[in-house]
């Protein structure tokens, strides 16, 4: 038992490592393009519900759960898509462009989910829709438990100045897909982890 208690741990601490490699070097490859227009040369701002400084790592995160997600049938490519053009959005177009082996569309409309593989969906598009949709085999993201409430499968968070993935198990599995032991690892799970945290506060 204990064994298994030490394996998990260095499961989660390489994916958190595997993770955070690809966002500093994502920083370091396009810090020019990021920061026009999105941080000031001192302190922060607001980004949505989001601090600018989450913001880059919350995209990473969107990019990298294409090699955390099994789908019926294993796409050779993926097909990211977001439902607005916010600082999470331009990000993860950046990173997704810079793959020849991924596309990125943008969406005009949430009915159009049904071509992609990965949705994110902004806090401001969240708030204009009353029920994230949930097909078969489309993997939903946002941010805030909003999100997850109405239906979506995987938000960020910041949580003690971190961002966290935290995951509706049950909305997922309604979609077909599955989630790999490594992300699941590195999540909180919605709603008993978020249920404890509201108790403990």
């Amino acid at each position: 038992m204990q064994n298994l208690r030490l394996d998990k741990i260095v499961l989660k601490k390489q994916t958190l490592r595997q993770i955070l490699a690809d966002f500093k070097t994502y920083i370091r490859l396009s810090a020019r393009l990021l920061l026009v227009g999105c941080i000031s040369s001192i302190g922060l701002v607001q980004a949505n519900t989001m601090q600018v400084a989450d913001f880059k790592l919350s995209a990473v995160y969107i990019y990298r759960f294409g090699q955390f997600i099994q789908w019926s049938s294993q796409p050779s490519s993926l097909v990211y898509c977001s439902l607005d053009t916010d600082s999470v959005a331009k990000t993860l177009s950046q990173l997704i462009n810079s793959n020849d082996h991924h596309t990125f569309i943008s969406l005009a409309h949430i009915n159009q989910i049904e071509q992609c593989h990965i949705v994110y969906i902004s806090p401001q598009k969240e708030s204009e829709i009353t029920q994230v949709p949930i097909k078969p085999q489309i993997l939903t993201v946002g941010i805030g438990t909003s999100f997850l409430r109405k239906g979506g499968m995987i938000t960020l968070q910041s949580i003690n100045q971190k961002v966290r993935p935290i995951i509706g198990l049950e909305h997922v599995s309604q979609s077909g897909i599955q989630i790999s032991s490594k992300l699941l690892q590195i999540a909180l799970l919605y709603p008993q982890d978020i249920i404890e945290m509201s108790e403990e506060d």
